[in-house]
């Protein structure tokens, strides 16, 4: 490898998604700007992956670098990506996604629009994403250029819905994924809202990403996934309670049950009470969480027998 700091590193976790991943590669190849590097975690796949990257790194038409772990989870791989990444942005595109021909270069036009003496207050760009049928996932943002901290885009413009996005990978070192013995859930909203005390993000109207959602994937299993994971679910819940000052009573009160829910499921018990904002929420929503960590028990021994 030459001395060359490209200028994104395009990050992929995959795990058994051999099919799909060459419209990863494709949508790469056809980049208007080829100043990044693909760097792949596999996250012990036992299909044709690793026979199939290799055969792209013969090839040689994308400097790809590939790393094969164990498997840990895709926020093990985050982690992993950030600590070797080579560029001076992160790009993150899921195995079963693809890009719009533009879309690195836009990312790269839409951070040099900022004024360069505000680039320290800003973590990175976020723009749209789009299903393959062309429909625009989410909310699209109130304005064609924003300027806000993720919490802001969720909690005061109410923003929802997959983005794509690219950010600082000096930033992103400093926020890694937690991670917690025997889980593997990712929540990027936990690390998201840290950065977000610091940095704001420069959004724009422009869809960049295609998301092709499989019936195994993180989104569609994440009902279940939660109660196999309550302990990072509880922690990105306590994430939202520190941020939660103004949202609807109703909202609030909703976290807390599902906050002491998950910590019953982690057995964290009423040590979860410790670093709340208010107990007084938390005593008064108790019995609900009760109910629910009952009935989550319930449906859990139905689901094993």
């Amino acid at each position: 490898m030459d001395d060359h700091q490209p200028l994104f590193t395009v990050f992929t976790a995959i795990y058994n998604r051999a099919r799909t991943l060459p419209r990863v590669y494709q949508s790469l190849k056809s980049q208007t700007i080829q100043d990044f590097e693909w760097l792949i975690v596999d996250d012990g796949s036992t299909d044709e992956t690793s026979r199939l990257v290799s055969d792209w790194v013969d090839g040689g038409e994308l400097t790809i670098r590939y790393i094969k772990q164990a498997n840990r989870g895709k926020h093990v791989c985050t982690n992993v990506a950030l600590e070797v990444a080579r560029g001076r942005f992160f790009a993150t595109i899921d195995s079963d996604d693809w890009y719009l021909p533009h879309a690195l270069e836009t990312f790269a036009d839409v951070w040099q629009s900022i004024p360069s003496g505000e680039y320290s207050k800003f973590a990175g760009v976020s723009a749209l994403c789009a299903t393959p049928s062309g429909s625009v996932i989410g909310t699209r943002f109130p304005r064609d250029v924003l300027d806000a901290s993720y919490t802001e885009l969720n909690d005061r413009y109410r923003i929802v819905g997959d983005k794509a996005g690219c950010g600082r990978v000096d930033v992103d070192r400093l926020f890694p994924f937690p991670v917690i013995d025997g889980e593997r859930m990712i929540i990027e909203d936990i690390v998201y809202r840290r950065i977000a005390r610091h940095y704001r993000l420069r959004c724009v109207n422009k869809v960049l990403m295609i998301k092709d959602y499989q019936p195994n994937g993180l989104t569609a299993t994440a009902g279940w996934t939660a109660l196999e994971n309550p302990r990072t679910v509880a922690l990105g819940l306590r994430e939202l309670l520190h941020d939660g000052e103004n949202l609807p009573r109703r909202n609030l009160l909703r976290l807390y049950v599902n906050y002491l829910r998950y910590s019953m499921h982690g057995r964290s018990g009423f040590g979860s009470f410790d670093d709340i904002p208010s107990k007084l929420m938390a005593g008064v929503t108790l019995p609900v969480a009760l109910g629910l960590y009952t009935r989550d028990r319930w449906r859990l021994a139905r689901r094993r027998s």
